[in-house]
């Protein structure tokens, strides 16, 4: 059993990280993580849990889909854009899980908040951008 198990996982590890990189390789080459990956992936996690878990699996999975949706749903709401990082997003929770899907979504938050502060330096725009921020917070 728990060969079976590890096989698992790595086959999850597996899918995620060869998702991820193909993900990032066609944002950063044409701004869009297309269905041809996403859908696939989606599908696979789902498989993968109803494969290792049964019905329990399969809701696991599924909730780590929705968990992942749900991730971009107001922002995509509030500022528009497009679905690639929701689909992608969901494809990767439901290989995940629900808990990966918001352990990932707050790295990648972490991670974009880092990216903003390396760019904003490097555009020399951090002093101005921190200079109006405390113009908000004082404001109210």
């Amino acid at each position: 059993m728990f060969a079976d198990f590890a096989d698992a996982n790595l086959l999850r590890s597996v899918l995620l990280t060869l998702a991820a990189a193909l993900a990032v390789v066609s944002d950063v080459r044409a701004r869009r993580i297309p269905n041809a990956l996403t859908l696939p992936v989606a599908a696979g996690g789902l498989l993968l849990g109803a494969a290792g878990g049964g019905g329990r699996g399969l809701a696991l999975a599924a909730a780590g889909l929705v968990a992942g949706a749900l991730l971009f749903v107001v922002p995509l709401a509030r500022f528009g854009g497009g679905m690639g990082d929701l689909k992608l997003a969901a494809a990767l929770g439901a290989v995940g899980g629900p808990l990966f899907a918001v352990w990932m979504g707050l790295y990648a938050l972490a991670a974009g908040g880092v990216f903003a502060l390396l760019w904003l330096m490097r555009a020399r725009q951090l002093g101005g951008v921190a200079a109006g921020m405390g113009r908000d917070l004082r404001a109210g």
